[in-house]
């Protein structure tokens, strides 16, 4: 029977030491194991949801789009239509690793808002860069004062 003896968490890698006795090898013998990658955190969730009222504030409206909630049914419904598969299929981000979900908004963000609705992002992210540089312990959320 294996029992881990120590774990250890590192840029999304974790390293588990586990002890074999049951196979044959004795207390010292050491097993490496294991490599995952990681989900989104519901922080990063909120920026997405920021970036969509962003987004909504600044020519979603006119398109019909009063929440985050609609914008988010709706951009998930054209990646499935656009980009069949390429999210891991039926689009959730909940069950997105952190590289799908990056290339999930960049798609999002370069063909839905800027190319397809013609959005300029720009103000968005240069906010979202001076937030990430400040260092602060504030939310993203709460430092721009955004309501999702």
């Amino acid at each position: 029977m294996a029992q881990i003896i120590k774990t250890v968490s590192n840029n999304g890698i974790i390293l588990t030491i586990k002890e074999l006795a049951a196979i044959g090898l004795h207390p010292g013998h050491k097993v490496v194991s294991e490599k995952f990658e990681t989900k989104i955190t519901d922080h990063q969730r909120e920026i997405l949801f920021c970036y969509y009222r962003y987004c909504i504030d600044h020519g979603l409206k006119e398109c019909g789009h009063y929440s985050v909630d609609g914008v988010h049914e709706d951009v998930k419904a054209w990646c499935n239509e656009v980009h069949p598969g390429d999210f891991g299929g039926n689009v959730s981000i909940k069950r997105m690793k952190k590289p799908v979900f990056e290339l999930f908004w960049k798609t999002v963000d370069l063909e839905y808002m800027q190319e397809l609705a013609h959005i300029d992002t720009s103000i968005f992210w240069a906010d979202y860069q001076q937030w990430k540089d400040s260092g602060t312990e504030v939310e993203f959320k709460v430092w721009k004062g955004v309501r999702t």
